[in-house]
């Protein structure tokens, strides 16, 4: 099964850069059938993490993929964190990793089909902090 990895992104340059470089190389090991998606909110307004990843998972739209959305600072150096992103993860839920419990932020896997029932993430919270409750 395929395997989106959704990643929200602005600004922060420094940080993708040593996510691709480092941090994807290691889970696409792990996970061969990985693809990510880095979707970029341009400047202008507040950023919005769930329209960014509303957009990424729509890109595919496929709601028989596994799907992973990566916060872009949140990097997999252990091996209890790399086995995460394999982990299998049913239908109806959320798998959450690095987030407080009340959030959907840090490293979250979902199947598609819970992300349609859901209808998404919300898209009408702006700026940074806790915009993934």
């Amino acid at each position: 099964m395929k395997t989106i990895l959704i990643v929200p992104y602005r600004n922060r340059e420094s940080h993708l850069h040593y996510f691709l470089e480092n941090s994807f190389p290691k889970l696409k090991e792990v996970i061969p059938d990985l693809e990510i998606i880095v979707v970029e909110q341009t400047e202008g307004k507040k950023f919005n993490r769930g329209a960014t990843i509303n957009i990424g998972y729509h890109y595919y739209n496929r709601k028989d993929y596994d799907y992973i959305t990566q916060d872009i600072d949140v990097n997999p150096i252990i091996k209890e964190a790399i086995d995460f992103y394999t982990k299998e993860v049913n239908d109806d839920f959320f798998l959450g990793i690095y987030s407080d419990g009340e959030t959907l932020g840090g490293i979250v896997k979902f199947k598609g089909s819970t992300f349609q029932k859901v209808n998404g993430f919300p898209n009408d919270y702006w700026g940074w902090g806790h915009e993934d409750k």
